[in-house]
């Protein structure tokens, strides 16, 4: 075995230690106190105590066991077939589940990572906890899984584990139980694990026999596209209705059905110029309402299609659909907005100009029916009462293409080109990039159970803390969502509404330029672990004063520089293996800086003529979901002045002058 050790005098600092008896290809596992315990090829184990070896047994005297393994907390846990003993406070305690199969020799076992074990016996991979079993993975016996080809396994920090399985790729077992496995099939770029580990944000990287270096995540996104029945990936609109299923409509003006993994495609019959850009809403009769470009409006009823309005009725275009509480079905078209009711149709706006004209509805919770329209500008319906609202400022009305009132009443506006707009109290605020937002093309709004924003955009998809939004430094309200998190495009739709949905079972739904897809809320929240910051350089006049590679630069004593004007340069970075992209620095240089420098993905800094004087350069980097580090890095330094700048100096020579001038 071989330890690091800073006292050993062998290359780099490793030592070789003995392990009597050991096996050609073993384990070692410390305990609490640092001594390390493995398997002899003779079944027993044994302790290393000051390089001494101690042959461990139960207290019924038996000496031999199956496996061994050890946890983060220091216990040392063994299996045969009399059970599971753990190692603590001294002594081996009896841990073994009930009903444990004592007639064959358990061939794994390995800490859970919560306090409890894994163990597999006979075929059966059971997780148990203080002498009770607690889950079991059935797709382990299922698939013929066999313990003795797992190259690695590690803890996923949940209670389950991942694992490298010999040619098969990696496994991840759930807390329950539940098995997967990434195959070449799924991404990996190799079946055959050469080392695998967990980072502590939960990253898991593995490298591959002349595959590199993989990081492996959970897909936080599940999408619906063309390789799972769909007609049409360019998804325009989506909504769930009455039964749980989901529908979609498309750029082509197809409409699908998604229900129990099951894609149904539907088209439409044409009695228009053409039909393209369907938009979907349920109402709480079980019927689906659609509407077209070109197509006009229809709905779907007793499995079939009806026509209820032709474009004669309600105009060429129509952007968006929408069903109130009072049952009204609203109809936002180029030309105009509409509703139907009772079999009528009413027209509530009509356009001034080729511009104005509807683009997305929402509704209050006290039935007030808000419009967003294309112009830049707000509707509030109440009764067949109109008011107008529009941004005090120019730089606020681009185009309105999403809209949302909240369980608190306000209203949220995503626009094109002018980020995400808040109306509350009759006053509009805006939160753009300026403020942290990705981007400032916002084309979907929509609210999750838990009162959080969720925003679809051209670059990514978004979630929002509003509550964080006007507090110091906004980029902590933001998480963004892109690829690596499981969608099929960053892409998402714009031109129809709705384009995004929450579903009963509180999926939020969106449509793409690649289908839909969905997260769950709940399931996308982080371990929230604030990232670590680093100052890296210290450059004076282009040449290195201070690196870390030499320690730790925030421990170092002040630094000094020569007297005169310079060019200081600062270079830092921020730990993050999950989204280093997502990072955002603040910096201040106290002793010339007045306020912090915010929200800046630049890792470098640089100042120009500091005047002599005493000066500290602190940073600290917010990661991609809001979390600050928890300390700053920082560097005290001194530009000492010339001797013509000093005190004594100015005095000496002001002495001087007075003494000439007496005489």
């Amino acid at each position: 075995m071989l330890a690091h050790a800073a006292e050993a005098s062998t290359t780099f600092g490793w030592k070789s230690i003995p392990a009597p008896g050991a096996a050609q290809y073993n384990r070692f596992f410390a305990d609490a106190l640092g001594n390390f315990w493995y398997r002899r090829a003779d079944g027993q184990v044994a302790r290393l105590v000051n390089g001494r070896d101690e042959l461990m047994a139960l207290k019924s005297g038996a000496a031999k066991f199956s496996v061994i393994a050890g946890d983060s907390a220091g216990r040392i846990a063994v299996a045969n077939t009399e059970g599971l003993f753990v190692w603590e406070h001294g002594g081996f305690q009896d841990q073994t589940p009930e009903k444990f199969d004592g007639n064959f020799p358990p061939r794994g076992l390995t800490s859970d990572g919560r306090g409890g074990w894994w163990l597999e016996v006979n075929g059966h991979l059971r997780r148990c906890r203080n002498g009770k079993w607690i889950a079991e993975s059935i797709g382990w016996l299922e698939q013929k899984r066999t313990w003795s080809r797992i190259r690695f396994e590690q803890p996923d920090g949940e209670g389950g584990l991942w694992l490298a399985y010999v040619d098969g790729g990696v496994i991840h077992l759930g807390a329950a139980g539940e098995l997967s496995a990434l195959t070449t099939k799924d991404g990996l770029p190799s079946n055959r694990v050469r080392t695998m580990m967990q980072d502590r944000e939960g990253n898991v990287w593995a490298t591959f026999e002349r595959g590199g270096l993989a990081r492996i995540r959970p897909r936080l996104f599940q999408s619906v596209g063309s390789r799972d029945g769909l007609a049409d990936s360019v998804a325009t609109s989506v909504c769930e209705d009455a039964n749980g299923a989901i529908w979609i409509g498309a750029i082509s003006g197809t409409v699908s059905r998604w229900r129990d993994g099951l894609c149904t495609n539907f088209t439409l019959p044409l009695i228009g110029t053409h039909c393209e850009m369907s938009t979907v809403f349920p109402d709480a009769a079980g019927r689906v309402w659609i509407g077209t470009h070109g197509n006009g409006l229809w709905v779907w009823e007793t499995n079939q299609f009806q026509n209820m309005l032709t474009i004669g009725q309600v105009g060429i275009n129509i952007r968006g659909i929408f069903v109130s509480r009072d049952r009204r079905v609203w109809i936002a078209s180029q030309d105009g907005l509409f509703y139907l009711a009772n079999g009528e149709v009413h027209r509530m706006q009509t356009p001034e100009s080729e511009a104005d004209y509807p683009t997305a509805l929402t509704e209050s919770l006290e039935g007030t029916i808000w419009v967003a329209m294309n112009t830049g500008a707000l509707l509030r319906l109440s009764g067949d009462r109109v008011e107008t609202f529009q941004p005090p400022k120019a730089a606020m009305r681009s185009r309105f293409a999403a809209v949302c009132a909240d369980a608190h009443g306000t209203v949220w506006i995503g626009t094109l080109g002018a980020g995400l707009l808040r109306f509350q109290d009759g006053q509009f605020t805006s939160v753009t990039t300026r403020d942290g937002l990705l981007t400032d093309y916002i084309s979907q709004v929509i609210e999750d159970s838990s009162g959080g924003l969720w925003l679809g955009s051209p670059a990514g998809i978004i979630s929002v803390r509003k509550e964080l939004l006007a507090g110091h430094g906004a980029n902590s309200a933001f998480r963004v969502f892109g690829r690596d998190d499981g969608l099929p495009t960053v892409g998402c739709a714009t031109a129809s509404q709705p384009t995004a949905w929450r579903a009963r079972d509180g999926r939020i739904w969106f449509a793409t330029a690649s289908g839909v897809t969905s997260v769950q809320p709940q399931e996308s929240k982080s371990k929230q672990l604030p990232p670590l910051v680093l100052l890296e350089e210290v450059l004076v006049d282009g040449q290195l004063k201070t690196s870390s590679l030499s320690g730790p630069i925030s421990a170092a004593a002040p630094l000094e520089l020569s007297p005169g004007r310079h060019h200081v340069e600062f270079h830092f970075t921020g730990l993050n293996f999950s989204a280093p992209e997502r990072l955002r620095f603040n910096y201040l240089l106290e002793g010339w800086d007045e306020t912090w420098t915010e929200n800046r993905a630049e890792r470098s800094v640089s100042y120009n003529g500091l005047l002599p004087g005493k000066y500290r350069f602190r940073v600290k980097v917010c990661n991609g979901d809001g979390v600050w580090s928890e300390t700053e890095s920082s560097v005290a330094f001194v530009v000492p002045p010339h001797v013509w700048e000093t005190v004594w100096f100015h005095a000496t020579a002001l002495a001087a002058v007075l003494l000439l001038g007496k005489r």
